[in-house]
């Protein structure tokens, strides 16, 4: 009997300590948002669909698990994201942000794909997710509520607190923040995944911290997000890094200094006989020769785009029937792990097409804005070009980390290419009411 109520005691401990946790992390947030200004449906939306939803997944009760408050929790939180983004595009119905129309249509068409996959592809039905990440994305980037300082601060401070709370779960609940699935390991630990959903997610969210947190010159939170980065052991993360520092190098000696590291890296390889050797020997095994079974994944994804190379196979793609069929060696490849294969694959030639737009649309938006943030827009986009070599970050999930990441990229990069562009119109000579021509004309006419 005693055990009986000590099962029931830690059941409501549980879900009860979850409750006490996100409250608290609202209002720690909250409070630190409100003294900065800015719209607060902004704000919320990305404190909810960020810390407060990864919280809620990170104490997601077990697969086979029914009911509960936390997935409740968590399902009421995502309602919430959507409520907050219609909210905030209301908004902007009298004042919506200028110069981003190329952006919001590259955006609109994308998804538009994926629906339309959806409809009339092999595989049918509209899944929720494909309605309510556009809705996300485009009430972001048709607001012209904030500015690009407060969408930096507010990216910021939730990009601050997901990975404090993931470096804290690391020291406080190991088995649950380190995932023990993978062989790989760093100073005898596995790779950390903190609150989010796996190490190479924790590993983007970190990225994109240091570089904003460089703007910010806080030592002690760029040592937080590079030791996240370090504990979750992701390659493509460090890829990602080293092309957006790039991004953001101007100065011509921090230029040559990275270019002479680059070059001096090389010539070590080519004069060290062991350090070549261990190269090599990196080079030809399996798992970097077929980037971890990622090439198996692509090729049986792209069985779907011969199945229908205009619309693709629709969303049920990498799902439990179509890896029965084509990959029944990887139980857990529920995506492609490359997002212009997941698109061409899943939504055939057009979900190819309008991810290669929406792509060209945020290089050139993010290229003109770096004259305006000293690139960092182009570094984020450059950390979402990178990402999604070896993941699918543009593939709809709903509210959530990959949305998250999303919706930082998008809004920085939107509020700063329109911020630039206001700046650039202001700056044009006013061209005359009266040509040149009629102007000589009159001269003549007065003499």
């Amino acid at each position: 009997m005693l055990e009986g109520l000590s099962d029931v005691a830690l059941t409501a401990l549980i879900p009860a300590a979850v409750l006490t946790w996100m409250g608290v992390l609202a209002l720690v947030l909250w409070h630190r948002m409100a003294q900065r200004g800015g719209p607060w449906e902004f704000q919320a939306l990305l404190i909810v669909t960020g810390p407060l939803i990864m919280v809620g997944i990170f104490f997601y009760p077990d697969e086979g698990t029914a009911g509960g408050i936390v997935p409740r929790l968590v399902a009421a939180l995502s309602s919430l994201s959507v409520a907050l983004s219609i909210l905030l595009a209301l908004r902007s119905v009298g004042a919506p942000r200028r110069f981003v129309g190329g952006m919001v249509a590259a955006v609109a068409a994308y998804f538009l794909a994926l629906v339309v996959s959806a409809m009339v592809a092999r595989s049918s039905g509209i899944p929720t997710e494909y309605l309510t990440t556009p809705i996300l994305l485009l009430a972001v980037l048709v607001s012209g509520a904030y500015t690009r300082d407060e969408a930096i601060d507010v990216s910021r401070w939730s990009l601050r607190t997901i990975i404090a709370l993931s470096l804290a779960a690391a020291v406080l609940l190991p088995s649950t923040a380190f995932n023990t699935s993978e062989a790989r390991t760093i100073f005898g630990l596995n790779r950390l995944e903190g609150i989010t959903s796996h190490p190479n997610t924790l590993g983007a969210l970190a990225v994109l911290a240091f570089l904003l947190e460089l703007r910010s010159r806080s030592i002690v939170w760029m040592g937080a997000a590079l030791t996240a980065l370090v504990l979750a052991q992701s390659n493509t993360a460090w890829a990602a890094l080293l092309v957006g520092v790039l991004c953001l190098v101007r100065a011509s000696a921090l230029r040559i200094g990275v270019y002479g590291a680059l070059i001096g890296g090389a010539g070590a390889l080519l004069l060290s006989p062991a350090v070549a050797k261990s190269v090599m020997v990196l080079l030809t095994d399996e798992r970097a020769t077929t980037l971890n079974g990622r090439t198996t994944i692509w090729q049986a994804a792209l069985a779907g785009f011969k199945d229908n190379a205009l619309f693709g196979y629709g969303p049920g793609l990498l799902d439990d029937a179509y890896r029965a069929r084509y990959l029944p060696q990887f139980d857990a490849a529920a995506q492609a792990h490359n997002q212009f294969v997941q698109s061409m694959a899943g939504a055939g030639i057009l979900g190819a097409a309008t991810l290669i737009a929406l792509v060209s649309v945020l290089v050139r938006y993010s290229w003109k804005a770096r004259q305006t943030d000293g690139g960092l827009s182009l570094a984020l986009t450059a950390i979402l070009v990178m990402r999604s070599l070896t993941e699918t970050p543009l593939r709809p999930v709903g509210p959530g980390t990959s949305t998250f990441f999303l919706l930082v990229t998008f809004a920085i990069v939107a509020a700063t290419h329109s911020e630039w562009a206001s700046q650039h119109e202001r700056a044009l000579p006013v061209r005359p009411l009266v040509s040149r021509t009629e102007r000589l004309a009159l001269t003549r006419k007065s003499r």
